[in-house]
């Protein structure tokens, strides 16, 4: 006996061997046994045995060929109509009278021979059998009833097979279950028609899609080229470019600076015009970034970008703005229209760019409602993963090349609203400051050091002889908070950006630079805002007192790190020398007093990335640990502290910021006295791994970088809301006035400032490293020196130290030991998505006379 029934929603044809054990059926198919319970099978038909396997299936293959056939002849729009007609004569007397309870309309039966037959010469065939007749069958019809439309009275098992298969494929005028056919009405099978009119233009956009993609693959990375790890061509430069080259203190050192860290080196960094890269890939928020996260203003960091040396650029366009979006020129042939353009993509509504937009910026793995366009991807020769979604975007034009998709990713506003900018002109103009009272500081030396290029200068400092031998230290702010008033357009928008973008590519300022250039920037030879801490230090270094005013101060020169170095080692200008002698010596004594209470000194490189004037990248290892740079760091570290103390001491809200304790085991060269060089390094790369989180709180607590027993962030708030929401609490203090904010409230903001500073520290980290590694992937397969900082079992960290970028290895001989020198092979270097891979070659340390 043949049998036909369900498997993987497909129709299976074998031959029933007859019950078994269990009161299932026995049945062949496809060369194989299968078990069924009786009520799978579908259609029976009574077959004479021929005796033999190969027989059988043969008589399988022919009834399966055969319905097959059948079922492609069956016109269930016929047998829908026919049905219709008859039901609807069934319900009017007027048009032939309410059927009988027993008569195929009503039972769900098709009527013997003539209307609704096709066949005449079946009309001596037997009764098809009927389902019952009631409200909730009337709509149910048997295969066998149906096939009786379609092929005539008695039909055969094959033919009922083959409405039952037309049923199932067909799907529309009756839905499908393995008892019966369910008759749909009019009204669902429009809808039905709806629904696979959408799904047809879906695909068909799909398919165009698909083929849009392609072209624009083919035309900017080649035929055959399938995802270029490189993009295809040089990134377009700013408006107005940045400072050409590197900015930083002095020549540029080799791997590692020598000498004594302590008089070198500094936790404290001059603004650098990009973010320093705080790891290799998978790393997390290093402790050195963390620590000088923490106090960019006070520390100068390029891990916080405070970018001075990018600052005569202006801002660059938005990397979401209209015009950013550049068409790459595209032969006629692979689909462009004829003035070389890539045709627009398929009329979607945009979702096709909208899903691969939001797949280039998926950060975890992407969301099922995404696999569609991943496939598309795929099936358009690009990979398809957030990376393959990215490049695809760019060779279609809507990206441009070398996307700056974390920039994106952070989503703020990057364009200030006009009312900000109206508001700014206004305040430049009004000169309202100088009806405040104000300590006059004009007649005092006060400079700024600051990186070359720089044109917003907030902080500057003084110092003076004081009482007792001591001194009178003078750090003078930029007043922002004098102009930048709670709840205006210019506040609103600066707690929205949280704190300026500084990037290789150009600037996104958190104040319009009507303000940060001009009105609030301490100009040389200008009489400026300022609000000005005024310490007084003991012989030892020690702060016996200090004052927090609004002043008005003159600067009288700007310096640059180099200049200012160059004048401490004996040049320059000699006018300045002993000042820049005294304020270098005052810092020292500031740094002595943080390492001997647990702080930390990192003297470690960074690899800088500037934008020339064409828009080509740059890069230059720069040290921050010069005597000018140091002076600098700790003047502002000490300002923060003193910042946070006056206000802890005032019973003032203050949103503190601490460090934890150490974390993690630590690393073998933690237990040696006297380091080389190159284990100086080593155990300054691993030990900002060590140091714990960082955070805000509302009680002082201690950060254990900096060695400080309460700290804040105050010395820049022209860059940083953070800082100007600190500043507004010290200036209603100096004006003995009860707090600006009650803690709630400032907690509340600081949280969010702090929040969103962090999301900037990662997109500026790794805008510096996806520029790093585009150079790098221009040398894989080459040799390179490279530096153990930390071993943790087959774990290896190694330090690239022409390039200061870091990662890790499992594979690396046991031999490697924090602070060995190695070489290394770059295996991968991938900018696009963040990868940077290196192969053991030679262990130098262990066998000095290895030259490769």
């Amino acid at each position: 006996m043949i049998v036909e029934f369900l498997e993987d929603n497909l129709f299976v044809d074998g031959w029933s061997l007859g019950p078994c054990p269990g009161g299932k059926l026995e049945v062949v198919a496809a060369s194989r046994t299968v078990k069924l319970q009786p009520k799978r099978i579908l259609v029976a038909a009574e077959t004479p045995d021929p005796g033999t396997a190969d027989g059988r299936m043969a008589l399988v293959a022919a009834a399966d060929a055969a319905r097959a056939g059948l079922s492609a002849r069956v016109d269930l729009e016929v047998i829908w109509g026919l049905l219709e007609e008859e039901q609807a004569a069934a319900l009017n007397p007027e048009a032939g009278g309410a059927a009988a309870p027993d008569s195929p309309g009503a039972s769900g039966a098709a009527p013997a021979g003539g209307q609704g037959s096709r066949d005449p010469g079946a009309g001596d065939s037997p009764e098809p059998r009927r389902m019952p007749s009631s409200s909730d069958t009337a709509s149910r019809f048997t295969f066998a009833a149906l096939a009786e439309l379609e092929f005539g009275r008695g039909p055969t098992p094959d033919q009922t097979a083959a409405v039952m298969r037309a049923v199932h494929r067909e799907g529309l005028h009756f839905k499908f279950t393995p008892e019966a056919a369910l008759k749909r009405s009019a009204e669902e099978i429009g809808r039905i028609l709806e629904i696979r009119a959408r799904e047809a233009r879906r695909a068909e956009l799909r398919r165009e899609g698909i083929a849009w993609l392609r072209r624009a693959r083919i035309a900017y990375f080649g035929e055959g080229n399938r995802d270029a790890a490189l993009p295809a061509r040089v990134p377009d430069g700013p408006d107005t470019p940045g400072t050409p080259g590197p900015a930083g203190c002095g020549t540029p050192p080799a791997a590692y600076a020598p000498g004594n860290p302590e008089a070198s080196g500094s936790a404290a960094s001059p603004r650098a015009p990009s973010p320093a890269v705080p790891g290799g890939p998978g790393t997390p928020e290093t402790p050195e970034t963390r620590q000088t996260a923490e106090a960019p203003g006070t520390a100068r960091s390029p891990a916080l970008s405070e970018a001075d040396g990018a600052e005569g650029a202006r801002a660059t366009e938005p990397a979401d703005g209209p015009e950013s979006a550049r068409s790459p020129e595209i032969p006629e042939a692979s689909g462009a229209d004829p003035a070389g353009r890539l045709p627009p993509p398929p009329d979607d509504g945009g979702i096709l760019v909208k899903s691969l937009t939001e797949l280039a910026l998926a950060v975890e793995d992407p969301p099922p409602s995404l696999r569609s366009a991943a496939e598309a991807l795929a099936e358009a020769g690009f990979s398809g993963d957030p990376a393959g979604a990215a490049r695809a975007l760019e060779a279609a034009g809507i990206f441009r090349p070398h996307e700056n998709l974390e920039l994106r990713r952070l989503g703020l506003p990057l364009e200030f609203p006009e009312e900000a900018l109206e508001e700014a002109a206004r305040l430049t103009e009004s000169g309202r400051w100088r009806d405040e009272d104000r300590l006059d500081l004009t007649g005092e030396l006060v400079i700024t050091v600051d990186s070359p290029g720089a044109m917003e200068f907030d902080d500057a400092v003084s110092l003076k002889p004081g009482a007792g031998g001591g001194m009178t230290l003078g750090v003078h702010i930029a007043d922002a908070a004098a102009f930048v008033k709670p709840g205006s357009a210019l506040d609103r928008f600066a707690a929205e950006r949280g704190a300026s973008i500084y990037l290789p590519e150009g600037r996104h300022p958190m104040l319009p630079l009507k303000l940060t250039e001009n009105a609030l920037s301490l100009t040389a030879n200008a009489e400026r805002p300022a609000f000005s801490i005024l310490a007084e230090i003991g012989r030892d270094g020690q702060v016996t007192d200090a004052v927090f005013r609004p002043s008005v101060v003159k600067v009288a020169r700007h310096l640059t790190f180099i200049e200012a170095d160059e004048i401490l080692e004996g040049g320059g200008d000699r006018e300045l020398a002993p000042f820049l002698a005294e304020l270098a010596e005052l810092s020292q004594r500031f740094l002595k007093l943080r390492l001997a209470a647990g702080g930390h000194l990192f003297n470690i490189p960074t690899q800088q990335v500037t934008m020339s004037a064409a828009g080509v990248p740059e890069t230059a290892l720069v040290m921050w640990g010069t005597p000018s740079c140091v002076a600098v760091g700790e003047l502002m570290i000490r300002a923060n502290h003193l910042a946070a103390t006056t206000l802890r001491n005032a019973d003032f809200p203050c949103p503190y910021r601490y460090q934890l304790l150490m974390k993690g085991s630590q690393s073998p060269l933690s237990c040696k006295s006297e380091r080389t060089p190159r284990e100086q390094l080593a155990y300054h790369l691993a030990l900002r791994r060590r140091l714990g989180r960082t955070g805000v709180s509302a009680e002082p607590s201690r950060h254990r970088g900096l060695g400080l027993d309460c700290y804040t962030y105050f010395t820049s708030p022209m860059r940083r809301y953070f800082d100007l929401l600190v500043h507004r609490q010290l200036r209603a203090l100096a004006a003995g006035e009860g707090p600006a904010y009650d803690e709630k409230a400032l907690l509340g903001e600081a949280f969010n400032a702090d929040g969103v500073l962090r999301a900037i520290h990662k997109v500026q980290s790794a805008r510096t490293r996806y520029w790093i590694l585009w150079e790098l992937a221009k040398l894989e397969g080459d040799t390179l020196p490279a530096l153990c900082f930390d071993r943790q079992g087959r774990r290896v960290r190694v330090c690239l130290t022409d390039w200061m970028m870091e990662t890790e290895s499992m594979s690396f001989p046991d031999s490697v030991e924090p602070g060995h020198e190695l070489y290394v092979r770059l295996t991968r270097a991938d900018p696009v998505r963040n990868a940077l891979e290196c192969s053991f070659v030679a262990n130098l340390t262990l066998d000095s006379s290895i030259r490769v």
